[in-house]
């Protein structure tokens, strides 16, 4: 009854390290990539949808609601890096016209002056770095 079950009798009497050699790889398995830069633009993609999907305050008329959002965005894109800004230009850029971007809820005119401005700031920063 106490006899271990068939696989663990087997290996009851081995000792450690006198079975065969572990072939060797041939090639060498990198180690994958961390998705830190994915994680961040999706982020910050997330963020700037936050941000224009925001409702407008008690009281707040519609036209004050679309200002402060629009400052808000300058405030977002200030504090992106150049790397960052390029990427999210390109991104939004692409995306302007697709009814499920956040930035195609803008009407043209603010679509375009946000974009000019992420534009202008990734521009800036270049004597910056």
């Amino acid at each position: 009854m106490n006899q271990p079950d068939l696989p663990l009798r087997i290996l009851a009497n081995v000792a450690f390290g006198t079975g065969p050699e572990r072939p060797a790889r041939k090639e060498r398995i990198q180690p994958a990539k961390p998705a830190l830069t994915v994680r961040m633009r999706s982020i910050i993609e997330s963020e700037v949808a936050r941000i224009i999907d925001a409702m407008p305050a008690h009281g707040e008329s519609v036209q004050r609601a679309f200002d402060r959002k629009e400052h808000e965005l300058r405030t977002l894109f200030q504090s992106l890096t150049r790397a960052e800004s390029i990427a999210l230009h390109s991104k939004l850029s692409i995306d302007r016209d697709n009814p499920a971007s956040a930035l195609a809820r803008l009407t043209a005119e603010r679509r375009n002056r946000v974009l000019a401005r992420l534009a202008e700031l990734s521009g800036a920063k270049v004597g910056g770095l």
